[in-house]
């Protein structure tokens, strides 16, 4: 398992490049009306002007200047983003949209989960449309765990990040519930007995599943692998919940249990890690990433004023 404090998330800023007073290119004084015709409102060119440009050239739109740090910071050595440090690896999980499998009804394991909700569908659209929009994220590879709503919301976003088919990895499931997977969860504690998974660590969720420690294990584990499997790349993996906040847990040292509060992603929350090879570090650059869903809100809110 990879030592895992988390730095601080500094990302430079680039500044811009401004024209000094009497530097070449720079105006002495006011503009007069005439000659061009142009007053003092209307000045495109110095708004705009780039050293040795076009002065009618315009701002790059947001993804387009994203696009360009990004290949600046770049990627490994042969890895897809030119200019990245050797060694580093972004990490981003997903949490998949709201499913029918919870703490009510079926236990939700590759068997029981029936997929997601409608609700789940529309959060996983509104994360499609924001990456498709933004180009938020820029991937390599796409990954999902082998549960249903997992799958169905990696299949909702695939077409923003550009993939058509996309691996099933069972180390990013939620606890593996074993035989109790598909059952009703009144008739779990019929045949198995309700317990308290962090005060019995050690205890196992059903014959053939997982224990709590078991699973921080199997967590710390498949993060290491993806770290040693795709150096120079950006890795998307839709997940759960358990496996985020596991990741939290494992990585920054959280011990488990703790204090009793809580860290709860939201549906199709991204979560942001980076893993640098030179120095073995993890580093946490953002937690649950949700603006996405706010834009469906307030798009859904001007649909209804429309009508």
């Amino acid at each position: 398992m990879h030592p895992g404090r988390a730095a601080p998330a500094g990302r430079h800023q680039r500044a811009r490049a401004v024209p000094r007073p009497g530097a070449a290119g720079a105006r002495s004084g006011p503009r007069r009306r005439g000659g061009s015709g142009r007053s003092l409102l209307h000045r495109p060119d110095r708004r705009h002007r780039r050293r040795g440009g076009d002065p009618r050239r315009r701002p790059r739109p947001q993804a387009a200047r994203l696009e360009l740090r990004r290949r600046r910071l770049g990627a490994a050595a042969g890895g897809s983003h030119p200019g990245r440090p050797v060694g580093l690896v972004n990490l981003v999980l997903v949490r998949h949209g709201a499913a029918h499998a919870g703490f009510h009804g079926v236990i939700g394991g590759p068997r029981g989960c029936a997929g997601l909700t409608d609700v789940g569908r529309e959060q996983a659209a509104a994360l499609r449309d924001h990456l498709a929009r933004t180009g938020r994220v820029r991937a390599d590879v796409l990954l999902s765990s082998t549960i249903p709503r997992a799958i169905e919301t990696a299949e909702i976003i695939a077409p923003a990040l550009g993939f058509e088919t996309f691996p099933h990895e069972h180390d990013l499931c939620e606890v593996h519930t074993g035989e109790a997977d598909g059952l009703e969860w009144a008739e779990y504690g019929v045949k198995y007995g309700g317990f308290d998974m962090e005060a019995e660590p050690d205890r196992v969720f059903a014959p053939q599943g997982e224990s709590w420690n078991g699973f921080h294990t199997r967590v710390g584990q498949v993060l290491d692998r993806l770290a040693d499997e795709y150096v120079g790349r950006t890795v998307v993996a839709v997940c759960h919940a358990g496996v985020i906040m596991a990741s939290l847990r494992v990585l920054l040292g959280i011990p488990h249990p703790g204090t009793g509060t809580r860290i709860q992603p939201t549906n199709t929350g991204l979560t942001e890690w980076e893993w640098e090879k030179d120095r073995e570090r993890w580093t946490l650059h953002s937690f649950n990433e949700s603006v996405h869903l706010l834009e469906g809100a307030s798009s859904q809110v001007e649909a209804s004023h429309d009508r």
